[in-house]
Formats: structure tokens, sequence, C-alpha cells
């Protein structure tokens, strides 16, 4: 496999820039009321059951018990 050169645009850096994700957030935040205000809440049942196992052979899964 032979090297190939590849060229890339040039990239700044700027130690005093802010990241974008926190004017992203900002917007979120103040959006929040708007949207919470937009949609009923949306009733919900849950229901869990759990399961034990009462018998099991010695080595399960390829683990000794």
């Amino acid at each position: 496999m032979e090297p190939q050169p590849y060229q890339i645009a040039e990239v700044t850096v700027n130690a005093n820039a802010e990241d974008p994700a926190y004017e992203i957030m900002r917007k979120a935040i103040k959006m929040r009321n708007i949207i919470k205000n937009r949609f009923s809440p949306i009733p919900a049942c849950i229901y869990k059951r759990s399961e034990r196992m009462i018998s099991y052979p010695k080595k399960f899964m390829g683990f000794d018990k």
C-alpha cells in the first residue's frame, strides 16, 4: 500500500471562543415553558414483574452456580 497525501482545510482555534452548545442550551431553556404548555401530560401505568429462577442447572450460560 502506498502512502497518499491528503490536504485538509485550515482550522482556526480560539481559546476565548464559546462552545456553540451553550447557545443551543440557552435557547432550549427559554423555550421550555412554551413547549411544556403546548403538550398535555400523558397518563401512564407501569407494570413491573420480577422473575426469580427457582431451579437451574449447576452450570448456567457457561458459569458455575
